[in-house]
């Protein structure tokens, strides 16, 4: 939906194109034949093939792709890691790059681990000093009621 209209302009021109695109070639033929001989080369069966006209993904429909075919195992994640950076050539080099994140992700999630434990989240005592060192729910229960009666009914409750 992002890129219909160019999209559908695009497979239009393509017709045009491939005329074009077929005597580009045979005039870069000549002139390479006469003046560049080394770069020469003939056109019989030459043809341009232009690639599907498809609306690129979204790096979130990326991310869902790549997730989808590592489940059926289509592929890996050091072969993901080349395929979205062209400057790793090599799985050795994907492999250094995986290392290094999640030496990086480990060190984000230690610390956040220390913020939460200081903030009072994951079990730490949470006593509120403005309710006198009671934890969050004593405090909101209100004072204690003494019962002088043992439990007994209210005396509303058995008049009636």
């Amino acid at each position: 939906m992002r890129m219909q209209p160019l999209l559908k302009l695009r497979g239009e021109r393509i017709l045009i194109m491939r005329d074009v695109e077929r005597d580009l070639a045979e005039v870069q033929s000549i002139v390479n034949a006469n003046d560049l001989q080394a770069f020469s080369f003939k056109t019989e069966g030459w043809q341009i093939d232009f690639s599907e006209v498809t609306e690129p993904l979204s790096e979130t429909e990326k991310d869902a792709v790549f997730e989808k075919r590592r489940q059926l195992g289509l592929t890996n994640t050091l072969d993901e890691l080349i395929r979205r950076n062209p400057d790793l050539a090599t799985r050795e080099q994907a492999k250094v790059a995986l290392d290094d994140n999640i030496t990086i992700e480990t060190a984000r999630i230690a610390k956040m681990h220390e913020m939460l434990a200081m903030s009072g989240s994951m079990g730490a005592s949470t006593e509120d000093v403005a309710a006198g060192g009671k934890k969050p729910f004593e405090a909101n229960r209100g004072a204690k009621k003494d019962d002088d009666d043992g439990g007994a009914a209210p005396a509303a409750a058995v008049a009636g």
